[in-house]
């Protein structure tokens, strides 16, 4: 499947949830948001991958963690990531951005409507629940308000 097709199938699977679908500056990149009442409190980044074919799903946190945090963070994230099924949260330890990463490879695998939206449907539900469960946690480590072990103690998966 080419990289078109497969963004064009990613965005129709978005419209169709009522996702508003925003082109980013890079063209492998799309920006989403809900347009229902409640919006998401992060902003929502779909990368399409060439090789391998693929798509990863990021829920990004809107500040990013300042320098002097950013080791407690990398605690938290090991402490949260370890035992996870799937998925990661992840720090830049440049700029100390902070995401939820989910993703599907497809490689050469040729998948129907369905089968390709259940999986997408998963990366999206792991990702979101993800980046819910860790949010209270991973703004406390960040402000210095909590130390790691203290806020994954108070995470529920």
């Amino acid at each position: 499947m080419s990289t078109t097709d497969l963004r064009a199938r990613v965005a129709s699977f978005f419209e169709a949830r009522e996702w508003v679908v925003e082109a980013a500056e890079d063209p492998s990149l799309m920006l989403l948001h809900t347009t229902d009442d409640e919006a998401q409190p992060w902003p929502v980044l779909v990368h399409v991958n060439d090789e391998p074919a693929g798509v990863r799903i990021f829920s990004v946190l809107p500040d990013d963690v300042p320098a002097e945090h950013r080791a407690d963070v990398v605690e938290l994230l090991a402490r949260i990531n370890y035992g996870l099924l799937s998925g990661a949260v992840e720090i830049d330890l440049e700029d100390g951005e902070v995401r939820a990463r989910t993703g599907i490879e497809i490689g050469e695998a040729e998948l129907d409507g369905p089968a390709f939206d259940a999986l997408l449907e998963a990366a999206l539900v792991t990702n979101l629940a993800l980046m819910d469960t860790c949010w209270d946690a991973l703004h406390d480590v960040a402000a210095g308000r909590l130390d790691a072990a203290s806020a994954a103690d108070q995470i529920d998966f």
